[in-house]
């Protein structure tokens, strides 16, 4: 989650100062999104564990189709309703996917191994 707030900091100076044509007025929408998204499948992997023994593959595959799901949504939102700087949004959001799926992936297989 540290990780996440810190790229989101250095992602808006960077693109407010240095690229400032890049720059989209909802940016600090990705990175709490992404800590929201990521202490939710936390919580939800910690519940689930409390309650049975293991957390087989079925569940974290639907766990990662729900992520999946709803990122595709914010995107498809942010192009047919704001329409402006899509591709700096998309390619920052991509961004911001690939660190959290990481990190998703280290906390699964750090705890719930």
């Amino acid at each position: 989650m540290i990780v996440l707030a810190l790229l989101g900091g250095f992602g808006y100076l960077g693109l407010k100062y240095l690229t400032p044509d890049y720059y989209f007025t909802l940016y600090p929408l990705i990175p709490v999104f992404f800590t929201l998204l990521l202490t939710s499948i936390y919580f939800t992997l910690v519940f689930i564990k409390k309650r049975k023994a293991a957390i087989d593959m079925k569940t974290y595959t639907i766990l990662r189709t729900v992520k999946f799901t709803l990122c595709l949504l914010l995107v498809f939102l942010y192009c047919t309703i704001v329409g402006h700087n899509t591709m700096s949004f998309a390619i920052v959001f991509m961004v911001f996917y690939m660190i959290a799926l990481s990190f998703e992936s280290w906390l699964f297989l750090k705890i719930f191994r």
